[in-house]
């Protein structure tokens, strides 16, 4: 039962109450009057009374679950299911919150959901294509638990990645397969941070050597004019844009109206493949007569998107279609140059382009960085300071695809 006392060196009562714990406490009450003072020893008592019964209520759920546990193990019908409910209900006992146990399926899909919002469609359909392949990859074992996946199962994907074949039984290349690593890496990383895996066990799987790495060939004037001829709808328009801006495909098909400026012949863009952890960078391109025509044509299709129809391609959709554009235009996809060296063409080529017709046209390269976007941190800072007059002075030089 709570008391009071006083001490020689102080005017003031002190209680001696039981704690929480069952042992003695001794604390000054703060005042000199005797009722007060043991009024306030009652009240602490009390409190400490109703935490040690909140204790021991708590400890008695707990016992009760692991007894419980014990009689099924006794009887030889412990189950995993059994056993992960258990721990579940001890872990939300204390803590109040549910106990997640995903699977290896469950979190990578958790994983990309979450950074979604804050990047563009480009990069959400890369990485959710990339955890398709790893679960492919896994098999049966996407099932398992998060917590019991193993660094040999990861190199089991590895493995499996370095054979994948794509669509007419060409071996993948290994730069993608180590995008799709990246990924990989990315998603047992932050299930480690999080505290849903004791070991990241994605950490020792090292990237493919970059053997195969193809270089980017661009098109000549004949072959840019037969493409736009081979195309039709808004390809056209799209062909054009890419060729005369140096946008790249996803900056194409999802521009937008909020990032063109017609009175000022401009776009604001905010660029793609912006490196992580990097600020987004937007883009000014002022417009050359050609494209500032064929985006003037789409005004009126779409209220959000400046090509209606480009903008609601997904996946490989894109790839496909100017494939077929390519082939209708007898645009080879390889091109041997002088030297012997082997290029590669598809719809980045005309970013490829756009540079090689400024480059042709004396145009300085911190220019031609500027204006695609793929400035180097050193030139930024020294460059930064590139007004819209010389950005369209330079543009102003290239040729116009319209009377060719």
């Amino acid at each position: 039962m709570a008391s009071i006392f006083k001490r020689k060196q102080s005017p003031m009562f002190y209680a001696a109450f039981k704690g929480a714990d069952g042992k003695r406490v001794y604390r000054s009450t703060g005042t000199k009057v005797k009722r007060e003072a043991q009024a306030i020893a009652v009240d602490w008592e009390r409190e400490e009374e109703k935490l040690r019964n909140s204790y021991s209520s708590k400890h008695r759920v707990v016992a009760e679950i692991v007894a419980k546990i014990g009689r099924l193990a006794n009887e030889g019908e412990l189950s995993e299911a059994h056993a992960r409910k258990a721990v579940s209900d001890i872990y939300q006992h204390y803590s109040g919150q549910e106990l997640k146990i995903h699977t290896i399926k469950e979190w990578l899909w958790e994983w990309s959901k979450t950074h979604s919002p804050t990047e563009s469609f480009a990069a959400t359909e890369s990485r959710n294509r990339s955890i398709r392949h790893v679960l492919e990859a896994l098999g049966k074992k996407a099932e398992k638990r998060l917590d019991l996946i193993t660094t040999e199962d990861l190199e089991e994907v590895k493995a499996w990645l370095a054979v994948q074949k794509a669509r007419g039984g060409r071996t993948v290349k290994k730069s993608t397969q180590n995008h799709k690593l990246g990924h990989l890496r990315g998603a047992f990383r932050e299930a480690f941070d999080r505290g849903k895996i004791s070991r990241n066990v994605a950490a020792p799987i090292k990237n493919f050597p970059p053997t195969d790495s193809e270089i980017i060939g661009e098109f000549d004037h004949e072959e840019l004019v037969a493409l736009i001829n081979a195309a039709e709808g808004e390809w056209k328009a799209g062909i054009i844009l890419a060729a005369h801006t140096g946008l790249r495909r996803e900056n194409i098909i999802r521009l937008k109206w909020t990032e063109v400026a017609l009175p000022e012949k401009q776009l604001h863009v905010r660029l793609v493949k912006q490196r992580d952890g990097k600020k987004p960078k937007v883009g000014s391109i002022p417009l050359t007569k050609d494209a500032f025509n064929v985006v003037s044509q789409q005004v009126g299709k779409n209220e959000i998107y400046v090509f209606d129809e480009l903008s609601t391609l997904k996946g490989s959709d894109p790839n496909n279609r100017f494939n077929k554009i390519m082939a209708l235009a007898k645009v080879p996809k390889r091109k041997t140059l002088q030297g012997g060296v082997e290029v590669k063409r598809s719809f980045h080529s005309l970013r490829h382009t756009f540079t090689s017709l400024l480059a042709n046209h004396d145009i300085a390269p911190e220019i031609r960085q500027e204006l695609t976007g793929h400035t180097s941190s050193e030139i930024h800072q020294v460059y930064t300071h590139l007004g819209e007059d010389v950005l369209r002075e330079a543009i102003g030089k290239i040729p116009s695809l319209e009377k060719s």
